[in-house]
């Protein structure tokens, strides 16, 4: 009988297996669970087994960049969750010892392999959980420098140019793969689309990102066999870059059209319009571009220039809404895509056709996708990304899916994850920043005055009547999200629900005595209300879809409600039958419902134009409808005397817009505040402002910067095949 795969990159200790090439700590076989920082603490002291590891080098390995006080916490919060996994006692302990102020030490027998002779490439889990079978082996020779190239994830920039080089030179016959941050430099703050992505020789990548010398957002070039990043000059507030097949130049969006440049200078030249926000595209080897074109549907156009021919347009039939994130196949016939759709179970990654208008449903999950030629499609999973195998000839999947990376940050207002690979085996991909922020008071001129309460991770927020306290959603060391008021005089906390599952969407009465908010116990957000400071919450209504609250009205005697993605507003009486009353629908995702001073008027945003923007309209029948922004906003909020509207633009900048309410709505010429701290979604809620319209308070992500982009050498060699 054939026996088990053996991870070539495993030790053993106990009855546990570490497997370093694929990231994951087994218990007889069974996979535990086991954070990504946690485990790279592991593999650290692994590797150096009865020695000290001091937390000096600890730092310096794994967190680069970071202040002593924010290392401090994170290594101790790893170690204990090392030990919890594990079962292991710091005061007994039968694995890691801790030596006061000085650091840590293995101190049980290990094993290690390196897969020679008959061990097969590494087995990761599954995402579906499955667990991989792993059977007892002799101790073999250990190369410590294969090891150590994997779990060094801080080595500075300057061993990643030696690696970058002797990778393109010369590749080793037994490979492994081999991962490295990339940090960002000083005075450079990631765009709102920075995915980073690498050209398909994988020699660079580029990404967005704001220069703060002048506030202006352009792309930016990375190599790999140098420590410099290099601004492209006429790429001013450009999107969504990808390569040509060649690597010598690139295509982006910026301002309505598709342009392309070499990356080594020269003029941008338009190729055809696009939609002012959120398009996409891929180059294909034939010299043509597939792109989101305005509609929006999938159009193509020569590389050179010329006319737009439609390639796929929106599919009525199974109401689809949107399609983007291109990608070709091989053969350059096909091509992959997502495809989103308002009848649930309809949305997934596709492919399409140039020679024909059939498509056919790959994964039916909704995420940017990218082939690789080992064989696999590459796409996201919330917050992981997950490679599957892929057959060209019958175009499907086989087999489960095996994570590759995680936690990855999200594609802001698309679905799917900031990640690229190249077709040589060199995956780029932008981790998911600490959640971490703080909360601080700013006038109008952009000054800070005063932060309040302490960091933590905080979701909306959301100023009571009085202004003296802030409702807010707060994550718990379990990771729910639970309701606190925070008392702005004082700077103190007061927990409000005690749940497992999460509580979203906080809304005051408009007296302030109480709060509603949404709670998903069976996955499911349901209503409900409760009395700040005391008594149990009360349901105020349940339905089969998730519902959120967004207003209050003054007479308290009713809220507005959206359902999931916004597209249908409902006002729901808060006693008698409580049966919700549509107000309006659309065929476009909306969010941020606020009814103005005097309750005449409903500001809100939607993507409807192509791009996330504010508008206002007459309330409640929706008529004398008027866009408010002028080039991209979302979250608005009224000043208490309903002459100004204020809301934030898509890459940040704190906009205030003069109101004139009569007979008819009339809004002047939004003009910029300032640029403010937040890291800008339309669905949430990252900023309150006081009746007055002088002072703003903003969730200010804590340690932003210190998220570096992740490069991986050979990271298909971690696959099983």
């Amino acid at each position: 009988m054939q026996s088990s795969p053996v991870s070539p990159n495993a030790i053993r200790f106990g009855l546990f297996e570490a497997d370093l090439s694929a990231g994951e700590l087994r218990k007889r076989g069974r996979k535990i669970p086991l954070q990504d920082q946690p485990f790279r603490v592991l593999a650290l002291l692994l590797l150096r087994p009865g020695e000290l590891v001091s937390r000096e080098e600890f730092q310096r390995a794994l967190w680069p960049g970071d202040t002593f006080v924010e290392f401090d916490e994170g290594l101790n919060k790893a170690i204990q969750k090392l030990r919890q996994a594990l079962d292991d006692s710091s005061d007994n302990p039968r694995f890691i010892e801790t030596l006061p102020r000085k650091g840590y030490r293995f101190i049980a027998p290990v094993e290690r392999t390196d897969g020679e002779a008959s061990a097969a490439k590494a087995q990761p889990v599954p995402v579906d959980g499955s667990a991989v079978s792993s059977p007892a082996v002799g101790p073999v020779k250990h190369r410590s420098t294969e090891f150590l190239a994997w779990v060094l994830f801080g080595v500075v920039s300057v061993a990643l140019v030696v690696l970058s080089v002797t990778y393109f030179r010369q590749q080793p016959a037994d490979v492994q793969p081999v991962r490295f941050l990339v940090a960002r430099p000083d005075g450079v703050a990631l765009g709102t689309f920075a995915e980073p992505v690498i050209s398909p020789d994988g020699r660079q990548f580029v990404f967005s990102a704001r220069n703060n010398a002048d506030g202006k957002t352009h792309l930016w070039i990375r190599s790999l066999d140098s420590t410099a990043m290099r601004l492209l000059a006429g790429t001013e507030e450009a999107s969504f870059p990808f390569w040509s097949p060649d690597s010598r130049n690139i295509a982006f969006f910026s301002q309505g059209k598709l342009k392309r440049m070499n990356v080594s200078g020269g003029p941008a030249q338009v190729l055809g319009d696009s939609p002012e926000f959120l398009a996409t595209g891929a180059w294909n080897r034939d010299g043509s571009i597939l792109f989101v074109a305005r509609g929006p549907s999938l159009a193509r156009v020569n590389a050179d220039g010329g006319e737009v021919q439609p390639v796929r347009t929106l599919d009525q039939s199974r109401h689809e809404t949107e399609q983007g994130w291109p990608q070709f196949l091989p053969d350059g016939r096909h091509f992959l895509y997502y495809s989103s759709s308002s009848d649930a179970g309809k949305s997934g990654i596709f492919v399409g056709s140039l020679d024909s208008k059939e498509t056919r449903l790959v994964v039916p999950t909704l995420s940017n996708v990218s082939y690789s030629p080992a064989g696999f499609l590459v796409y996201g999973r919330q917050n992981t990304l997950v490679a599957q195998a892929f057959d060209l000839k019958s175009l499907r999947v086989t087999g489960p899916a095996f994570p590759i990376a995680e936690p990855v940050a999200s594609a802001p207002f698309l679905p799917g994850l900031n990640f690229s690979v190249s077709q040589n085996g060199v995956l780029v991909y932008c981790g998911a920043g600490s959640d971490t922020v703080q909360l601080n008071w700013y006038d109008r001129d952009g000054k800070r005055s005063r932060s309040i309460g302490e960091s933590g991770q905080y979701g909306a927020i959301v100023l009571s009547p009085d202004e003296g306290r802030l409702a807010l959603e707060r994550l718990d060391p379990s990771q729910a999200t639970n309701l606190w008021i925070l008392d702005l005089a004082s700077g103190i906390f007061s927990r409000q629900t005690f749940h497992q599952f999460s509580d979203v969407d906080p809304r005051w009465s408009p007296n302030g005595r109480e709060l509603v908010f949404a709670w998903d116990p069976k996955s499911i957000h349901d209503l409900y209300r409760k009395v700040v400071g005391g008594g149990e919450e009360e349901l105020l209504f349940e339905s089969g879809e998730p519902k959120y609250p967004k207003y209050w009205l003054k007479d308290g005697k009713s809220i507005l409600i959206i359902n999931q993605n916004g597209r249908t507003l409902y006002q729901l009486p808060l006693t008698g039958e409580r049966k919700p009353v549509v107000l309006t629908k659309s065929g476009f995702t909306r969010d941020n419902f606020l009814l103005s001073p005097d309750e005449r008027w409903v500001a809100y945003n939607s993507n409807e134009s192509g791009r996330w923007e504010v508008y206002a309209a007459a309330f409640p029948t929706f008529t004398e409808k008027r866009q408010v922004s002028s080039a991209g906003g979302c979250q608005p909020m009224w000043r208490k005397d309903g002459k100004e509207l204020f809301y934030l633009t898509l890459d940040g900048k704190l906009m205030a817009a003069e109101v004139k309410s009569g007979t008819a709505l009339q809004t002047g010429t939004p003009q910029m505040l300032f640029q403010s701290p937040a890291r800008v979604s339309a669905i949430n809620t990252e900023y309150c402002v006081t009746a007055d319209g002088k002072r703003f308070l903003f969730r200010d992500p804590v340690g932003v910067n210190a998220t570096p982009f992740t490069v991986v050498v050979n990271w298909t060699a971690a696959l099983k095949r």
